[in-house]
């Protein structure tokens, strides 16, 4: 019994392997994530970019796996998450007032060998008004590698219970006790939306999800501001095939990119979109035409998705990258 990962495209040579005409192989394909959508202003002028979609993975013509759809830019309304095997959380608007701020959505549940609980839809952004939060509900990704959703308490609580990270869930973190936000992924996974860098301003920015293919986080607002937040990747397709060798010729392997965060805009300018994966690299991050508030570029050859940008000054921040997808070959 044999095994190869492939994070990146190549060739699989059944003689290098001791292979032969009849042997069986059986084979696990994961297509990229899709990027985190980037945060835009509450009424959708401008729209913060979208995530790009992850790039497809096959092994040769038997099997394939497309890769996940990149969540929404925040605009008017709440961002509805990617698609997917999983899909991503849905970023929240601020409502129209500028004592509640924008918060994102986490990235869809990867894929992690060897890991039972793998997946799961990508926690949604929360605002609640709860004066002690002791369980958070929709933020939390509904498996054990789904992204979290950001939250943002209109009022401060009284007592917060901060989620603990797993081995294969990335969790959350306490940034001030007004916010919380989402965790990179773990496991070559994909990365959250941007963050705010001072101590004080609220930042609630979705989480990636952990594993391969999973989507990146949405991006957030870091002020009380008319934001909308951006949603998360949905994560890449899941596919598997057991294949008889007929031949000992060379099979073809792709492995597909992360899409690349959307870009964050408030008031006025322009974001782009996130660049979708390829079968060579993750795709670029959007551009914006605010300072620093680009996203993240998706994950690629065992290579994390990255972060939208953190910033000092910036008001909304672009989404995460989602994580690259592989190929696993068993004999």
């Amino acid at each position: 019994m044999g095994m190869r990962i492939y994070q990146a495209s190549g060739t699989f040579v059944p003689s290098d392997y001791g292979l032969e005409v009849g042997d069986y192989l059986n084979v696990i394909v994961v297509g990229g994530g899709g990027g985190g959508g980037g945060c835009g202003y509450y009424n959708g002028s401008p729209t913060g970019g979208k995530g790009g979609t992850g790039g497809t993975s096959s092994f040769g013509s038997y099997v394939s796996a497309a890769g996940g759809t990149g969540g929404a830019g925040g605009g008017s309304g709440n961002a509805r998450g990617g698609t997917g095997q999983y899909s991503g959380g849905n970023g929240v608007n601020g409502n129209n007032t500028s004592s509640w701020t924008a918060v994102g959505g986490g990235g869809g549940g990867g894929y992690i060998p060897g890991c039972s609980a793998w997946g799961g839809s990508g926690g949604n952004g929360v605002l609640t008004t709860s004066a002690a939060i002791t369980e958070y509900n929709g933020c939390v990704g509904q498996s054990g590698t789904a992204g979290w959703g950001g939250m943002w308490f209109v009022s401060a609580p009284s007592s917060v219970q901060v989620a603990a990270s797993g081995v294969y869930n990335s969790g959350g973190s306490l940034k001030t006790n007004s916010s919380f936000y989402g965790n990179s992924g773990l496991y070559c996974g994909g990365g959250r939306g941007g963050l705010c860098i001072t101590t004080n301003n609220i930042s609630s920015a979705g989480g990636g999800g952990s594993g391969y293919g999973a989507g990146g986080g949405g991006g957030a607002g870091s002020h009380y501001s008319y934001a909308s937040g951006g949603a998360g990747g949905g994560s890449g397709k899941v596919a598997q095939a057991t294949i008889k060798l007929t031949s000992t010729a060379s099979i073809s392997v792709s492995v597909g990119g992360g899409g690349g965060g959307g870009g964050g805009i408030y008031s006025s300018g322009s974001a782009g979109d996130g660049g979708n994966g390829t079968t060579s690299a993750g795709g670029i991050g959007g551009a914006s035409t605010l300072d620093s508030t680009s996203g993240g570029s998706g994950g690629y050859n065992g290579v994390a998705g990255d972060d939208g940008a953190d910033n000092y000054s910036a008001i909304t921040y672009g989404g995460g990258g989602g994580a690259g997808g592989c190929v696993i070959v068993f004999w």
